[in-house]
Formats: C-alpha cells, structure tokens, sequence
C-alpha cells in the first residue's frame, strides 16, 4: 500500500487548519493502515472506504500563534506491522489577507503617481478588513491611505488605486512605502468640540505701579455674541447686560490681570465668602492637568476680583464657603459709565505656582458675576 498527495504544496493561515488530500493505492480493500499526521494526530482509513482518495485536517499552531510542527511528514503503516512509509510535506503558513503593492519606476518631488494595491484572500472563509498604507511623513495619498475590504470571498481578490502626491523637497533617495492590515480594530465616535480659548499672557515689563499703562496682551471674551460662554441662569439682556473681556502679563513674582466687564447694573459684592453674590470676576487656576469635568474638584486655586462699598479687594477661597481678603494683592477698579476695568496684581505663590517659565500651560478659567441688584442670576 502506497499514499499519493494530491496537493504537492499545502497552505495554511492563522487560526485555521492544515488540510491534505491524498489516495492510497496498491493496498488490500480491507487493509487498514495507520496514518500519522505531523502533529501527532492519527487516523485509521480503509482503502475500501474511499477509493478516490481522503481528505484530512490537523493543527499546526501553537500557543503563541506561530505556524509549528515537530515534524514535516506524514507516516503510513499497515495495521499490526512494522513497516512503515513516510511522505514528506511541504506546508506555507500565510496570512490570512495578503496585501502586495505595486512598483513605481520613479518619481520627482512634487510629482504625483499612482500606487496599486491588491488584497488576496488565503483563508477559507470570507474575510473583512482595513488596509492601511503607510507613507512617508508629508506624503498625501487620495482618497486616502486606508481603505475597506469588505467580506472578500475565500481565494478572492480585490485591488485599489491610489493617487500619491510626493512632497516639493522630498529627499532624493529609495523610499520605502509599506502595508498593514488592520483586522483587530474597533470603532468608536467621540464627540469634537471646538477647541478650549488660549490666552497667550505676555511677559511683563514696564512700571507695576502705573496700571493705566501696563503693556497690551492678547484678550480673551465671555458673553454675547459669544453664546456658548453664556451660562446665565435667566433674564440674560446680551452683551450690554453682561459681557467681558481678559487679558494677563506676567513676570517672575506676580500674575497681573486686566478684565473689562460691561454691566448695565453694577452691584457691589460683600466682603466675604458670599462675594459671587455681587458683581466680581472670578477665576481658578490649576497647576496641574486640566479638570475635564466642568465643576471644581477641590484641586484649583479660586479667587475674585471685586469693588466692595468700601474699596476694590481681591478675595481667596481656602475651601467651600471659606476665604479672606489676599493680604499681598494689589487692585484698582474704575467705573465708566457701564464699563468697569479691574487691574490686579496676584503672587505667584498665591495661585500655587513657585516657578513660573515662558511657554508653560497654565489651565485657568474666568467668569463674570451679575447681580444687577436682584440677588445672583
């Protein structure tokens, strides 16, 4: 008795089986023969029972997920004898999607050419997957370097064309451009906001003491028309209701702060914890990651700049309902008719800052508060 292979090689992908078809011939219709796979497997066949030849599966993959047999034959032998036949095997591990791109004979920075890309399909079920080209930093490819292969039938095959745009001073040289597929991937949908306002404060100089003439830096504003910065509880009028504007220097000691609030009604705040009652400009400042959620976590520096019945006063919450007037502040408050121009000067070490340095991110936030006379709204 003698083993034919059917297939002269056998191909096998990840997470599936190797399968071998072959015929026994020359044997005696109720002889049984043993045949032992590379893996260890066995299996007792009949001549009789298929002439026309078997088909059998057996695993090759070991728990790491690499393609291993501790031998490379399949073993034949009779039944209660000795004798025995090997038959070599020749097994391809491939991958499940396999993606080839095409060549380009060559190409000028600023030129444009178009890269094929084929996908074969060597599972034995449908596959779906996304292919992702990878070009080299600056190179465009249209409609995009990732596309969709959607439940590609088994031996199937698809192709694309991409139209690659190589950058103006592109460095002369090879250049290599490679493929991957993405077949373990998940989706989601995150919500994209607009981005949070950046207040770049200028470093100061120039005379402290004279604030009418402090240098100009960039303004941040709150209020209408910019109405995601409304948050007023009701009755808010527009901008000549509430509106205002912020901007900041700084130095080595001190943060110095301007803000221009317009105010139909001014109402001056009390002296005390309850200060977000009456007119102020409040602000909290981290030094730390940003809070992303959208109430204090107990982590921030809060105070509140303010023009009480007996002067303008700069208050510092220690906690909840509990503060006092920043001793080593400085602050001027005008009024001009329904403008009113609070300018600050704040220690470092009062916002928790020791060693502030050009180009650090400070997160901070600002808010006015309005009372017009009827209690906080």
């Amino acid at each position: 008795m003698s083993i034919k292979l059917l297939d002269s090689t056998l191909t096998t992908v990840k997470g599936e089986n190797v399968t071998v078809r072959y015929e026994v011939t020359g044997g005696k219709p109720d002889a049984e023969t043993i045949v032992t796979f590379p893996n260890g497997q066995q299996t007792t066949i009949k001549y009789a029972d298929n002439p026309r030849g078997f088909t059998t599966s057996f695993w090759g993959w070991n728990n790491d997920g690499e393609f291993s047999l501790p031998s490379n034959e399949m073993v034949l032998s009779m039944k209660d004898c000795d004798g025995y036949e090997r038959i070599p095997l020749n097994v391809i591990a491939k991958p499940k999607l396999e993606v080839k791109l095409g060549g380009v004979p060559k190409v000028h920075g600023g030129e444009t050419f178009i890269l094929h890309a084929s996908v074969t399909n060597n599972s034995r079920y449908a596959q779906s997957a996304r292919i992702l080209v990878n070009l080299p930093e600056g190179w465009k490819a249209e409609p995009s370097n990732a596309f969709d292969v959607t439940r590609l039938k088994s031996g199937g095959r698809t192709s694309v064309a991409l139209k690659v745009t190589v950058p103006e001073r592109a460095a002369a040289g090879q250049t290599k451009i490679t493929a991957a597929v993405l077949t373990d991937s998940a989706m989601t949908t995150i919500p994209v906001l607009k981005s949070r306002p950046r207040l770049a404060a200028k470093r100061f100089s120039g005379n402290m003491e004279d604030m009418d003439k402090w240098p100009g830096s960039d303004w941040t504003s709150v209020g209408a028309p910019l109405m995601e910065t409304v948050k007023v509880e009701k009755d808010y009028g527009g901008a000549d209701d509430l509106s205002g504007r912020l901007r900041t220097l700084w130095d080595d000691t001190n943060l110095y702060v301007v803000a221009e609030v317009k105010d139909d009604v001014f109402t001056h705040p009390p002296k005390t914890p309850e200060v977000w009652t009456g007119d102020c400009v409040q602000m909290a400042f981290r030094n730390n990651a940003m809070n992303k959620k959208p109430n204090y976590d107990g982590r921030e520096t809060e105070f509140a700049l303010a023009d009480g019945k007996d002067g303008a006063f700069v208050f510092k919450w220690e906690a909840l309902g509990v503060g006092d007037v920043m001793k080593n502040a400085r602050i001027s408050v005008k009024h001009d008719g329904n403008l009113t121009t609070y300018r600050a000067v704040i220690p470092w070490k009062e916002i928790g800052i020791a060693n502030p340095a050009r180009g650090q991110r400070i997160p901070f936030s600002f808010t006015l508060m309005d009372s017009d006379g009827k209690g906080f709204h």
